[in-house]
């Protein structure tokens, strides 16, 4: 407890023994000086469990494994009972070929993260849930979040997020949400440049998005879904793409108020917070924005 953990040199958990374990640590800090490199992702590199772990430093998580059956973990796993703070490190998925993966930062259980800075790069999710879990937090402040092939953050948990600010872009979109709450203040997101990846081992996750690409996506496909967007710049990035977009097939709940923001093209009126109109006109930047409604 109140220890410090620091990789100095690049590390290859390659191995068979299995990911580094931190559980039951009151408060341990990990310094990111170098890469921990694993060719082995049937598990994570790293487990954290009921714990609270600060990370530092430029060093990050990297696999170059493509996913299969036996290679399909994140590569480090935030489990029950944690609070994780990211002051810098993060993921890297070194394969030339995004149809084969892989993804990045797993959150599961009731996991507490907070990103003040750090680069996530994944094939597919650089941050993501697991749809059996309930109870997270994902607080995001800053930080830069990219996919090569799919959805930046995927959020199929009946949980909570917080984005106050960062750069996400994904070749699908940034945001896919199945289950849970979310509220975006600020930020930078740019999506729907491609189409999304799929493989033959594409049978869940966005893989069942109704709408496949946009740079927010809500789907519902697993519980109610409540959303507020109340600033940040979003951007489509092909213009057949939807900025924001909603399913119409769900069995649940989608409640999406957006009050504020700029946004490349407009969406659906009905998903403005009552009150609030998009300008007529784009600004001298290329943003319709939302505003308040002012009755003369």
């Amino acid at each position: 407890d109140g220890d410090t953990i620091t990789f100095s040199t690049p590390i290859d958990n390659s191995s068979e023994s299995g990911p580094i374990v931190i559980d039951g640590v009151k408060e341990v800090s990990i310094k990111m000086n170098s890469d921990i490199m694993t060719t082995n992702s049937g598990s994570s590199q790293m487990q954290i469990t009921n714990s609270s772990a600060t990370f530092s430093g430029e060093g990050k998580f990297k696999t170059n494994t493509p996913y299969d059956n036996n290679h399909s973990s994140t590569v480090l796993k935030i489990g029950t009972g944690s609070e994780v703070t990211f002051n810098g490190s993060g993921c890297s998925t070194d394969l030339e070929d995004v149809d084969k993966g892989q993804f990045g930062i797993g959150v599961f259980g009731d996991a507490k993260v907070t990103v003040n800075s750090g680069d996530f790069e994944a094939g597919w999710y650089a941050f993501a849930e697991n749809g059996t879990q309930t109870g997270s937090l994902i607080t995001i402040n800053d930080g830069t979040f990219v996919s090569k092939g799919d959805y930046t953050l995927y959020f199929p948990a009946n949980a909570e997020r917080v984005i106050n600010g960062g750069s996400f872009a994904g070749v699908a979109g940034c945001v896919a949400m199945n289950n849970g709450k979310l509220t975006i203040n600020d930020g930078t997101f740019v999506g729907g440049s491609g189409s999304l990846v799929t493989t033959e081992y594409s049978q869940d996750g966005t893989y069942t998005l109704q709408n496949k690409v946009a740079v927010i996506n809500i789907n519902a496909k697993y519980g109610n879904c409540e959303v507020r967007i109340t600033g940040g710049k979003f951007i489509t990035s092909d213009d057949t793409a939807p900025v924001v977009a909603i399913a119409t097939n769900s069995n649940y709940t989608i409640d999406v108020q957006v009050s504020g923001g700029l946004f490349s093209a407009k969406f659906d009126e009905a998903l403005l917070a009552e009150g609030y109109k998009f300008t007529e006109e784009k600004n001298s930047d290329g943003f319709y924005e939302v505003v308040a409604i002012v009755n003369d």
